[in-house]
């Protein structure tokens, strides 16, 4: 009501403060979701627990060993709500699911991303400015059937993606190309110009090796 009440440019003054503040780490996520998001995001405990979001998925079940308990430990420790992480290599031998928490990670931050307010104006874009979140693995093909198909099962299994994202797991979407409204996509590829020249705030990569 307090902003609805403002100029657009005493808008922009006010985004324009509470931005200062955040950097300066002066408040509190609880004192100020309302101002950034249409919805409080999630923690990562609820994230992974909750019906709503990837529950399905990540809760151990007779179908499924869900997320192993050491990998949960990390992932709510690490890379929660308050995370300062923004690169990070995940690593290990074979089987100990490094593809699997890789989708989780970009899953929650892509997440994030859908419930704020304004994408565009949190992260200092002109307005309308195209969001990219990418998954690069060695050939299109291969991303296809490893990472990018992961994240594509957590959000066919997630009732956000599809009731407010607007996620069709049924729909084959052209050129790995996936809109989650507000001018965010996900998207897949292969070489560097999958991301050069547009606005990508988040890229996972599959064997870092390559």
């Amino acid at each position: 009501l307090l902003l609805n009440g403002l100029t657009p440019e005493e808008q922009n003054l006010f985004y324009e403060l509470v931005g200062h503040l955040r950097e300066a780490g002066d408040l509190d996520l609880d004192d100020l979701w309302k101002v950034d998001y249409v919805k409080r995001p999630p923690t990562m405990e609820e994230f992974l627990e909750e019906d709503y979001w990837l529950a399905a998925i990540a809760r151990k079940s007779e179908e499924s060993e869900g997320v192993f308990p050491v990998w949960k430990e990390i992932l709510c420790r690490d890379f929660n709500l308050d995370s300062r992480l923004h690169n990070t290599v995940i690593t290990g031998s074979l089987g100990v699911g490094k593809s699997f928490v890789t989708a989780l990670i970009f899953a929650y931050r892509l997440a994030q991303a859908c419930l704020l307010r304004n994408p565009q104006a949190f992260l200092g874009l002109s307005k309308g400015s195209m969001v990219y979140y990418v998954m690069l693995s060695v050939t299109r093909a291969q991303v296809t059937e490893t990472i990018f198909g992961d994240i594509l099962n957590l959000m066919g299994n997630c009732p956000f993606f599809q009731e407010e994202c607007g996620y069709d797991p049924k729909k084959k979407y052209a050129g790995m190309n996936v809109p989650l409204g507000r001018n965010i996509f996900l998207t897949a590829g292969s070489q560097s110009q999958h991301i050069v020249g547009r606005n990508t705030l988040g890229v996972a990569m599959d064997e870092g090796n390559w």
